[in-house]
């Protein structure tokens, strides 16, 4: 237990979280921007790589250290976590609305709620996958 707090009882963790709430803000506020043109889904699906985008540069800048391995490694890795975790926000975000939130909350608040949750789900997991793989420097031996 002790190893797994080190992980994230740390600045690097912390920096991640102002990263993250950053993409996030960005992916839920885009969403509402998509929301005028599009469907919930196609929305949320949309919004979602304004995220990803967001957070990949503010991660590669702002939170971990330069690993030496480029851009495009970089940026596959991410995209490759950020892909297995888009189920469970999409999946969270479909769910919450039509199954709990739709029942009594207004639509739109229903959506924004359900998108919002969707978005912290993967948090935790996400953290670990870039700060092991994605951005760990080149040449140093997998954790």
């Amino acid at each position: 237990m002790k190893a797994l707090l080190s992980i994230y009882l740390t600045r690097e963790f912390k920096n991640f979280l102002l990263a993250g709430g950053a993409a996030a803000a960005a992916n839920f506020g885009s969403r509402f921007v998509f929301d005028l043109w599009l469907e919930y889904l196609p929305s949320v699906v949309a919004a979602y790589g304004v995220g990803l985008a967001t957070a990949f540069l503010l991660n590669r800048l702002f939170v971990f250290p330069p690993s030496g391995k480029g851009l495009r490694r970089e940026l596959a890795w991410f995209a490759f976590f950020n892909a297995l975790a888009f189920p469970v926000t999409l999946g969270a975000a479909l769910f919450l609305h039509s199954h709990l939130f739709g029942h009594f909350l207004p639509d739109a608040a229903s959506k924004a709620l359900a998108h919002g949750v969707g978005i912290i789900l993967p948090v935790v997991v996400n953290f670990a996958a870039h700060k092991f793989i994605t951005f760990r420097p080149a040449g140093e031996p997998p954790r």
